[in-house]
């Protein structure tokens, strides 16, 4: 370890240089490398996990929307309006099964 010693502080200092230099270029191309493997995942997360947040919302919504017209046909005395209501349930359903299709395991 003498020689490292009878270095001078000019040849020290641009060997220190250059290998960070050396392993900044090691860490960026292993960047490189794996950044398509970080998008796969990404994409994958995105299609996965938050896409169908949106679909349970509109599926939640159509559910309370069910439940309502549920409830007012069921409180009403007037036949003609509780058989428009189940009407109008049968076309939420419709919908909300459709919604149901596009809802997919993330496995």
């Amino acid at each position: 370890m003498k020689w490292i010693d009878n270095l001078k502080t000019s040849v020290k200092l641009i060997g220190s240089f250059v290998i960070m230099g050396i392993i900044t270029g090691i860490v960026g191309i292993f960047g490189i490398l794996y950044i398509r493997v970080i998008d796969k995942a990404d994409t994958r997360l995105y299609e996965n996990y938050t896409v169908p947040i949106m679909q349970l919302d509109e599926m939640g919504v159509a559910f309370q929307r069910i439940r309502v017209n549920i409830r007012d046909a069921i409180l009403t005395n007037d036949a003609e309006a509780q058989k428009k209501k189940l009407r109008h349930n049968q076309r939420t359903f419709g919908a909300n099964g459709f919604n149901c299709g596009r809802v997919r395991s993330a496995d």
